[in-house]
């Protein structure tokens, strides 16, 4: 009987390898990394067009920290074509996703409008919003003794947190991160995808309008700072600022969402685990790192070459196309000990979930701030909640986004806690 592996022999290349394909996400995509890193850690695949895949932890952090031989840039030919970007291939996205689908000079314009919102000192000031935002959505749940993980909590409090920041409808966060989930959630051609598409399409065409209104009456939030940014010393398009703002709303919602499943699944199936944490709750922190690693949301992203160059003994040419697997460097043998056992307390932790180098996650600490949240109050709340392994289902494709379409779960009914419950 053959293995997910075996195709992978020796240093030849080309290898049989497509991140986008059933087969991979539905194989063992742990061990064809493995593989791939002991036998060839920059390997070229003839799928999607052709493109380099970099498994090895200290490749994917030289690519990452060079944007002028490998670019995140996505442009467009004269008839429209998309070329470059952070997907494999390129015309995977609706729109630009600015900041990160930007080279400097250019780029540090648009990372400026972030940089203060999402600083450590900034969201220190968010955290009574996130925790007021988790008790909300637990209350809606609490009473009941059963939830979806995913849908009624990862869900909803990303998404209602970004919409807060961005000053905009909270009641409104299924229309934002419901497409999201499922264009990830749901097969291209099924019904499902076709109506996220659709979905998507409308979230474009929701921010065009709210940028038009916003002109006419701008505001001091995130969204007012995004409208008054300068790029390149002129005032912002309407188009980048679209794009940012989708960007905003795909990097707050469905990420997070993702790596809350996953911790959520890890804690269920580990009762030591859980009780780890349940004994002492300062300890969530440094074990949200370690779930982060091994779960990994984003499991890689693109670049283009730029210059000629070398990377793990292949000579890479201009134009060609290069996969960032930041899920497989996370386990890379040369760096963690017992890579793939999730320990808790393992420090220190040099994952690179959040990428590395300019275009590292410019939201890490407020995703690190809802987690921690979020986990301690399911813990605290919820403490003996059980996934129903039978009805849960992952994306059908994990191979760039890790997450779960749905997580039924059971658990001890409790109390509201917030004002005006019962």
């Amino acid at each position: 009987m053959s293995t997910p592996t075996d195709h992978i022999a020796g240093k030849a290349c080309p290898v049989q390898f497509d991140h986008n394909s059933l087969s991979h996400s539905q194989g063992k995509p742990v061990e064809i990394y493995r593989a791939l890193r002991a036998s060839a850690p920059v390997a070229w695949s003839e799928s999607n067009g052709g493109y380099w895949i970099v498994t090895g932890y200290a490749e994917v952090v030289e690519a990452s920290a060079h944007p002028e031989i490998f670019s995140s840039a996505l442009t467009y030919d004269s008839e429209g074509k998309p070329h470059g970007g952070i997907f494999i291939p390129s015309d995977k996205g609706l729109v630009p996703m600015i900041p990160t689908e930007v080279d400097p000079p250019s780029w540090r314009d648009y990372r400026n409008i972030f940089t203060t919102h999402f600083s450590p000192k900034a969201v220190d000031t968010m955290r009574l919003m996130i925790m007021e935002l988790t008790t909300k959505h637990i209350d809606q749940i609490i009473e009941s003794g059963k939830c979806d993980m995913v849908l009624d909590i990862a869900a909803p409090i990303p998404a209602t947190g970004i919409l807060l920041l961005l000053g905009l409808d909270l009641d409104e966060w299924a229309d934002y991160g419901e497409p999201y989930h499922d264009a990830l959630g749901y097969p291209p051609g099924s019904e499902k995808f076709e109506k996220a598409l659709a979905g998507l399409r409308e979230i474009v065409d929701r921010i065009r309008r709210l940028i038009e209104r916003r002109r006419e009456a701008p505001k001091d939030d995130l969204l007012g700072a995004i409208l008054s940014a300068q790029v390149n010393g002129q005032r912002i398009s309407d188009e980048g600022a679209t794009s940012v703002i989708y960007s905003a709303f795909s990097g707050g919602v469905d990420t997070t969402t993702s790596f809350l499943g996953n911790a959520f699944a890890h804690l269920s199936r580990n009762p030591d685990a859980r009780k780890y944490l349940m004994d002492d709750f300062s300890r969530i922190r440094l074990a949200t790192e370690e779930l982060l690693r091994c779960s990994t949301p984003v499991q890689g992203l693109g670049r283009t070459v730029l210059k000629q160059t070398t990377l793990g003994g292949q000579t890479l040419e201009v134009g060609d196309r290069v996969f960032l697997v930041w899920g497989s460097a996370n386990r890379d043998e040369k760096v963690f000990s017992r890579p793939d056992a999730c320990e808790l307390d393992r420090y220190p932790n040099k994952h690179v979930t959040f990428g590395n180098g300019i275009h590292r996650c410019v939201g890490a600490h407020f995703a690190r701030a809802q987690i921690e949240i979020i986990l301690r109050q399911v813990l605290e709340r919820m403490p003996d909640f059980q996934i129903d392994e039978q009805q849960s289902r992952q994306y059908p494709n994990i191979g760039v986004v890790n997450g779960w379409v749905q997580m039924p779960a059971s658990f001890t009914a409790g109390r509201r806690l917030a004002a005006g419950g019962r």
